[in-house]
């Protein structure tokens, strides 16, 4: 391995060095300001070096420098896609990579090993930093450019379709997309107007002592909602046993935040799978109302349908609640309810619920909420189910059965 890099790397490096000497020579003295647009001045060919997968590469660029603005660049450079940081970007892409799946600390050591380039834990942390901001940076950057609504809301005349997206050939019949969020704990620090004249009193002591860490800072725990879809293709659903389904090939989408710019980015991600093209779009997930909202958003049609496993997981708390946990009447009462429900029955479990009256507050508590739940969700089940942005015609979810061609399978959805 370090044989093949040292034959390889001056390779490289002539190579990347004739790239740069021949956009060097052709754009000699045309160089210009992209602020100011002014003719930028030649300030010599300063050498640099950059950290590789094949080790250390060093190559010369011009700098150009504007008067107007006083700024220095390196056209070339730039040109040729190396950045101004330590590393190359197949290096720092390798990387990036290897960090968001296994510890810093060992993926420093995995790139020691096979690049034979040290890097500390914080380079590492500052690298994915660096590249997830670049990441939210295009991402964002197609979403607007993809959005299917301009500045007033309304709909775009011509839509912007990515240019990764897949070949017409492949478009869904059935396209799937299961959405859900999570609400993570996390900690932000307060502004100045927030602090009591103790606490920053004590966050200049700790400025003067040099501390490090957050001694002298003052945070709030906050949750915000990290909003995820899972997009996959009707076809890419198989089945592994009577009970158990697959999902072959699935494309994420998540978001902390609201879920209007989260539904902007899911639009992008499904105009690059054609799923505005396929004959049904079906959005399984639980009772969200921001995930209604997100459906009437899209300018599809699309048919919701709600996860039982949320449903019966709700039914099955009831039944704890009720008659004990892990009891033999809750059993029974929970697997009556679930079986109705699973037939489309629904409406008549909402019925048989008003004629309960637990004694305990909890019980109360979670029973009206079931009861609620379900009643809200009754146009996303069996009942009344209907195709958003199609008035004129429900679509019923056995209705919806012979429409697709392949049973969405995963969480043992309505389908």
């Amino acid at each position: 391995m370090a044989a093949s890099r040292r034959i390889v790397r001056p390779l490289l490096e002539a190579r990347l060095q004739a790239r740069l000497d021949a956009i060097d020579a052709q754009m000699r003295g045309k160089y210009i300001c992209d602020k100011c647009a002014q003719v930028m001045q030649s300030g010599g060919r300063p050498r640099r070096n950059w950290g590789s997968s094949l080790g250390e590469l060093s190559c010369q660029r011009r700098r150009t420098h504007c008067e107007e603005c006083d700024r220095y660049e390196f056209p070339a450079q730039r040109g040729i896609g190396l950045g101004d940081g330590d590393f190359t970007p197949r290096l720092e892409e390798a990387v990036t990579m290897m960090a968001t799946t296994v510890p810093h600390g060992l993926a420093a050591k995995v790139v020691a090993s096979l690049c034979a380039i040290e890097l500390s834990v914080q380079g590492i942390e500052q690298m994915v930093e660096r590249r997830a901001e670049r990441v939210l940076e295009l991402d964002d950057e197609r979403a607007r450019r993809c959005n299917p609504f301009d500045e007033k809301g309304l709909p775009v005349v011509e839509q912007v379709r990515p240019q990764d997206a897949i070949d017409p050939s492949a478009t869904p019949d059935v396209a799937y997309m299961e959405l859900d969020g999570v609400v993570p704990v996390t900690r932000e620090e307060l502004g100045d107007d927030e602090l009591t004249e103790q606490d920053k009193h004590r966050r200049e002591q700790a400025k003067q002592d040099k501390a490090r860490g957050g001694k002298g800072r003052r945070y709030r725990i906050v949750g915000r909602e990290v909003k995820t879809a899972v997009l996959y293709d009707g076809k890419d659903c198989v089945r592994e046993s009577a009970e158990r389904g697959s999902i072959l090939s699935k494309t994420y989408v998540s978001y902390l935040g609201a879920w209007l710019p989260f539904a902007v980015l899911l639009w992008t991600a499904m105009l690059r799978l054609r799923f505005d093209q396929s004959r049904l779009l079906v959005i399984l997930s639980d009772g969200a109302e921001w995930i209604r909202s997100l459906a009437e958003w899209l300018p599809i049609p699309t048919l919701l349908i709600l996860d039982l496993y949320h449903a019966k997981h709700r039914i099955w708390e009831v039944a704890h609640a009720l008659y004990g946990e892990h009891t033999a009447r809750a059993s029974e009462w929970a697997h009556v309810q679930c079986e109705r429900v699973e037939r489309g029955a629904a409406r008549q479990v909402v019925q048989a619920l008003r004629f309960l009256h637990p004694s305990g507050a909890q019980a109360h508590e979670k029973l009206q909420k079931l009861i609620g739940y379900l009643e809200n969700n009754l146009d996303r089940m069996n009942q009344t189910g209907r195709s958003l942005r199609s008035p004129v015609r429900s679509t019923s979810t056995g209705e919806a059965r012979a429409q697709c061609t392949t049973r969405p399978i995963a969480h043992g959805a309505y389908a």
